[in-house]
């Protein structure tokens, strides 16, 4: 805004203001000016902007875009404004000796059912296999489950050493609406073991 558009609004809004300003006089000029400011960026297209010679932290509003900007010195940088779709998160869950042992019998539950009309989407799961004082044996195949199908690859009990592996593809899996995410083995309990498993599960609960 000109310093003669600036004298214009003031003279407007105080015109026999004498020489007193009080705060609400000034919160008032401050309003109109940012009210001005406003509607001035809000009609600016994406041309209009890009013609512009901008010092740096202008900010604008691009009607093309529907977004507020500012300029970095370099180039324009958009606000997001988009709400994300879901929220990605990492929960690091502990299956016990006691629960390998069981885990044919009772799979282990890594995460709850996410609830009606809603399901997970795993990114990442990173797993630690503490090994403590003896191997497992029999039935060593551990699997992680939705909907009682097996997804990512087999995960060996049979570990004799402290070790941490990655898991990032999943397989083909029917039915997914309001699955938990579970632990568990192949044919039979595991037996002998003593050692515990930790998962890192990076995942995102999305909406069907």
């Amino acid at each position: 805004m000109s310093k003669i558009a600036v004298q214009a609004l003031s003279d407007s809004l105080f015109p026999d203001i004498g020489s007193e300003i009080t705060p609400a006089d000034l919160r008032a000029f401050n309003n109109a000016l940012i009210d001005d400011y406003q509607e001035e960026i809000q009609q600016l297209t994406t041309a209009e902007i890009n013609a512009l010679t901008p010092p740096i932290g202008l900010l604008v509003y691009n009607t093309d875009l529907a977004k507020y900007g500012y300029h970095n010195g370099v180039a324009w940088k958009y606000f997001l404004t988009e709400t994300p779709v879901a929220l990605i998160q990492t929960i690091k869950v502990t299956v016990t000796s006691a629960e390998i042992l069981d885990s044919h019998d009772n799979p282990v539950e890594l995460l709850p059912a996410p609830g009606v009309n809603s399901f997970y989407q795993i990114i990442n799961i990173t797993i630690k296999r503490s090994f403590d004082t003896t191997a497992y044996d029999t039935n060593v195949d551990g699997y992680l489950t939705v909907n009682s199908q097996n997804i990512g690859s087999l995960l060996d009990l049979s570990f004799t050493q402290t070790s941490y592996s990655f898991q990032t593809e999943s397989g083909y899996v029917d039915d997914i609406e309001n699955q938990g995410l579970f632990f568990t083995t192949l044919t039979g309990n595991p037996e002998n073991g003593d050692g515990e498993l930790v998962f890192y599960i990076t995942y995102q609960i999305l909406e069907l």
